[in-house]
């Protein structure tokens, strides 16, 4: 019961007054648990309106992840790579709103928890990979890309894993403040438009100007 209660305020006391108006995110964020997400010991500060962390990796505060979806064309036939999933619950928010989601985790501990959320459910329009996120490997290509957490470049690797005129989502820092969600449109091989969406900021998921993996805390 007092989860359900934080839950209820997350809708209302995070989303709605943010201008998270629209019913079918509404509808979408009330219809999950975020604790069936989460490790025993964090699962009471499951609604909490922060990024939830677990060991080195986190999950995104409700609202950006819903303020993201109002910026998104939104097309049931459309699919999406999630890159830093977590334990899966973006993924499984977006499964709610697109035909397909292949998502990528690297710390197996989470990867665990999404993979049997995924088999209890019976959900079977998400892909989970276990794999370092500068070194995925796919054979297809999506309309999204959304990345849970910060990057410091552009991320030119996931660029042949976009359908024409797809975006990639992601909050931008290049001197750590301020940052930004930003949506990224390429517009040849060398060149891209990034388009400010609204001030946010969040860990380093991957240090791209020095190609390697990097939490910042």
């Amino acid at each position: 019961m007092i989860l359900k209660n934080q839950k209820n305020h997350m809708i209302n006391g995070q989303l709605i007054p943010n201008l998270i108006t629209n019913d079918k995110i509404l509808v979408a964020f009330n219809s999950l648990n975020r604790e069936d997400f989460l490790t025993p010991d964090t699962k009471s500060i499951a609604y909490i309106d922060d990024h939830i962390f677990i060991k080195k990796r986190f999950l995104l505060k409700p609202y950006y992840l819903a303020k993201i979806l109002t910026f998104m064309q939104i097309d049931k036939k459309n699919e999406i790579l999630d890159v830093g999933c977590g334990s899966g619950y973006s993924s499984i928010i977006f499964g709610k709103f697109f035909k397909f989601i292949v998502s990528v985790e690297e710390d197996i501990t989470l990867v665990k928890i999404f993979r049997e959320y995924l088999k209890t459910n019976k959900i079977t329009n998400c892909q989970v990979l276990n794999t370092k996120f500068n070194e995925i490997k796919l054979e297809k290509k999506f309309d999204h890309i959304f990345i849970n957490g910060a990057i410091n470049k552009f991320p030119f690797y996931l660029t042949k894993y976009l359908n024409e005129d797809g975006k990639i989502y992601s909050i931008y820092t290049e001197n750590e403040f301020p940052s930004y969600f930003c949506k990224f449109t390429l517009k040849n091989n060398e060149e891209y438009e990034k388009t400010q969406l609204f001030e946010a900021s969040a860990p380093l998921l991957y240090n791209l100007k020095s190609n390697q993996v990097k939490f910042i805390f």
